[in-house]
């Protein structure tokens, strides 16, 4: 291995070479650090917050394992498969329902990851992807905001 080589090297493995992040580089294991059981906290459909104590009563769940979601809503779960696009701004995710009534539709959003919270912004099926995290009366989307659990 030549110096050179050796030097372009050691200044990438030091973070002084800082290389943009394109869909090909980009570090597959951005899904994992989604994985684990989330608690629904807060929902938000076309401009309309729904009440705290009613979520509680819901007892809103989100499991992810793999490339799945498995939301648990009073006992009864949907699946829903992802595909996540971080080097759109914002974040980008792609939910295809895996089976009930949804099954096969998609429905295009966007997410934040910050920490133990995770915000994600979804269109009804067949609407455009949203651009940012707001509903309206006249929107056909939704916002949930989740915690994880603690294991």
């Amino acid at each position: 291995m030549g110096i050179k080589t050796l030097i372009v090297l050691a200044a990438a493995l030091s973070g002084v070479v800082d290389r943009p992040v394109t869909k090909k580089n980009v570090p597959r294991d951005e899904a994992k650090l989604l994985q684990g059981s989330w608690r629904v906290v807060s929902l938000e459909s076309r401009g309309r917050q729904f009440p705290e104590v009613r979520i509680r009563q819901l007892d809103y769940k989100l499991v992810i394992q793999g490339n799945t979601f498995t939301f648990m809503l009073r006992g009864r779960q949907t699946v829903t498969h992802f595909k996540l696009d971080p080097t759109s701004k914002p974040k980008a995710i792609d939910l295809v329902g895996a089976d009930g009534p949804q099954k096969g539709r998609v429905r295009l959003g966007v997410y934040q990851l910050d920490g133990d919270t995770l915000k994600i912004c979804q269109a009804f099926p067949g609407a455009n992807r949203p651009t940012a995290f707001t509903t309206q009366g006249d929107t056909r989307q939704n916002i949930m905001v989740l915690k994880r659990e603690k294991p």
